[in-house]
Order: C-alpha cells, then structure tokens, then sequence
C-alpha cells in the first residue's frame, strides 16, 4: 500500500514519449484511449509506471483512468481533484465529465451532479450549466407545436437550405441550432452568420448557438473525432436525452428534423439514437428528409463543396450552395480556409 502514497504528479504531454507510452497503456488497459487535451496530468511510481490519469478540453474531464492495482487507494480522488482545482483556479465555474455509470458516486463527492445517463455513461456537471443555458433561451420561446434542426453547415451549402424549407413549413416555429465548437474547417462564427443569412427570409425560422449541450465536445466527442467506436452509442444517446429532456420543452419543441445520412457512420448512429429515444419524451415526430441533388444529379453536400473548393471548381459549387454562401465562398475572408481546405486535399 505504501507505493501507492509515495508517487509524483507530472503533466504528460504527446512529446514526452516515455510518460505517454505509459498513458496510453493505463487507458487502454480501462478500454478508453487518448484524445487531443489542453492538459493532461499523471501519478507515476518510481519505476515510472503511471498508476492513474486524467485531463481536460476546455472544461470537459476526459481520459481518467486508474490501474486495476492501485483501485481503492485514494489515487483517482487525487487526480480528479487536481484536474477540478485547476480548472477553477482558470476561472472556469462549470466543469463536466463524460464517464462509466460506476464512477457516479466518486464525481458526485466533488460537486457533480447526474445530467443524463445512457446504456454505458454517464454525464455530469459541476456548476449548473445546463440550467443556465435553459434559461438563456427563455426569450426565443414561442406558442405552438414547434421544430428543431440541429446543423454544423461546413459550409451552409443548398442541401441544408431544402432541409429548414421543408422543416418549416411542417411545424409552427423553427429552430435551428448550429454548432459552437470551433472544431471545423469553416469557423463556428462563419457558419452561424451563413445560416442566420441564408434563411433570413423564412418568417417562422429561428437560428441560435448550440452552445455546450448539443452536439458539443462535451456531449458528443465522437461526432468530433469522426471515428465510429464503442463508445459513440453512448455519446449520441447522451446527446439526444439532453436536447429532449432540458431544451425542447424550454421552446415547445414537438418535432426534430434531419438530413438522411448516406455517408457518414456516426451521424447515422445519432439519427437511430433520435429514431429510438424520442418516443420517450412523447414528441410528435422525427422527419428523416431524403438528400437533395444537383442539376446534375449528386448529392449536395458540405463535403462534397470543401472537396470542389479544394479543385478550385467554382462553376459547380455555384450549383449546390446559396448566394450568402457563394459570396463568401469568392470574398477574400474565405481565402484563408479555402488555402486549408485544398491542404487537406494535398
């Protein structure tokens, strides 16, 4: 027992080889693996062994993991707690944590509180967050039987344009969430003012931040890594327990509406997940909306336009994308990301 009081706490990052090598080996061995942090700290004994991990992105706890060893010893409390003091010294007042349904009890004795659970996680938070966020959205709230759309938009192109045209005029008022997390090639401020732009016309059409409880790195990691793997069923029931249980009825949301996926595996899971959950929270109805082609044919998507930017074929993507899109797409502002988009292609 005596090891487990004599180890030393050290911040690990990718480069440090040695440290990470043994990172990676502890969270495989708790059948997790290393996702790209701001922090990461571990406790090593003096053969150099890491004993437990833990770190963060943004304000979200990930990666924490404890060697089967040393369960039981006061390690992951001492992690944790280190990651929890950290972020509040940062300033940060709401902390999260996506984790097994078994470590419930050890986050709630540092102040988290059960958000939502699904077959194999849970999520939590410290601070009231999600209530916050609620409220914030009190003054969108209109009467009658309404709808959501969730959308990243990279870019807005006219297959999403179809999608909130249809949307709306199958409910009394729309929502459409885009995307917070700055984790895509076109910026989250970018795609937000494409949107609230490209349906400025549509009377009944409401466009809003997603913010840090819908389809966030906090809620949904997955979705970000674009890897499917055990653990993305969990991510996306998360999500969709969240979205129906907190913010649809803070906007009478009756009714969601999303694209057909044909080729990405993970939005397929979260639209099963959608398929599957929302007759629990007696909504009305999910709308799959089949994908919309060009003149030629293709399905219009925002991958298919970022691969069109990359071959520098503006004559069609003059075919699948908006005006407010388009003239983005030929300012100067987008230089920069088209420059970034063909790098990806290379």
């Amino acid at each position: 027992m005596s090891d487990f009081f004599d180890v030393e706490l050290r911040e690990v990052s990718p480069s440090f080889k040695l440290s990470m090598a043994e990172v990676n080996k502890l969270l495989e061995a708790s059948g997790l693996r290393y996702e790209k942090l701001d922090y990461m700290a571990a406790l090593f004994n003096d053969d150099g062994r890491a004993l437990a991990c833990g770190g963060y992105s943004g304000t979200t706890i990930k990666c924490v993991a404890v060697s089967e060893e040393a369960r039981g010893t006061g390690l992951s409390n001492k992690i944790i707690s280190h990651l929890v003091n950290r972020l509040l010294d940062d300033g940060n007042k709401n902390i999260t944590i996506f984790t097994k349904p078994e470590n419930e009890e050890m986050f709630a004795s540092f102040g988290f509180k059960l958000i939502e659970r699904a077959d194999k996680a849970i999520f939590m938070e410290r601070g009231g967050g999600i209530n916050e966020f609620v409220r914030s959205l009190s003054q969108y709230k209109k009467e009658g039987n309404n709808g959501a759309v969730v959308m990243n938009c990279n870019p807005f192109t006219n297959g999403h344009r179809y999608l909130v045209e249809y949307a709306s005029k199958h409910c009394d008022n729309l929502y459409i969430f885009v995307l917070s997390e700055d984790k895509s090639i076109f910026p989250a401020d970018v795609r937000f003012s494409l949107v609230e732009k490209g349906v400025s016309d549509l009377g009944n059409v409401t466009v809003l931040h997603a913010g840090n409880y819908i389809i966030s790195n906090a809620t949904f990691p997955s979705y970000f890594l674009k890897e499917y793997s055990e653990v993305t069923k969990a991510h996306t029931q998360i999500d969709v327990r969240i979205f129906e249980r907190y913010i649809a009825p803070a906007l009478n949301i009756r009714k969601r509406f999303v694209g057909e996926e044909i080729f990405d595996k993970v939005t397929r899971e979260y639209n099963a997940s959608l398929e599957k959950i929302l007759p629990e929270f007696n909504m009305d109805r999910l709308f799959i909306i089949p994908r919309k082609a060009d003149e030629e044919g293709d399905i219009i998507s925002a991958s298919r336009v970022r691969k069109l930017l990359a071959e520098g074929d503006f004559e069609k993507i003059r075919m699948e994308v908006p005006d407010v899109t388009y003239d983005f797409l030929t300012s100067d502002a987008a230089k920069p990301i088209i420059e970034k988009i063909k790098n990806e292609y290379k």
